[in-house]
């Protein structure tokens, strides 16, 4: 089953009501979503960068990634935010 991350979770310029998914001393500047997949397949999960764009920001054309997982989709975040900071 694929889970579907958004550079927008991580995103330090975006509230946390909107959409951002971590903490704001955990969140980043400009993430990209090459940069959460780098991450993403460091940690094993099998990874396709698609060339979507999360609907509140559609202008922004960021990308998204696909994560094979079974794992919930919360786990999969918070395995990246802990990776990165690393």
């Amino acid at each position: 089953m694929a889970v579907i991350i958004y550079p927008e979770y991580f995103d330090a310029q975006i509230s946390r009501s909107t959409c951002r998914k971590v903490s704001k001393a955990l969140s980043f500047q400009n993430p990209t979503s090459e940069e959460i997949a780098k991450i993403a397949r460091s940690l094993g999960y099998k990874v396709t960068v698609e060339e979507k764009h999360h609907p509140a920001f559609w202008y922004k054309k960021r990308g998204r990634i696909a994560v094979e997982s079974d794992e919930k989709k919360s786990k999969i975040i918070k395995r990246i935010t802990e990776a990165r900071k690393k």
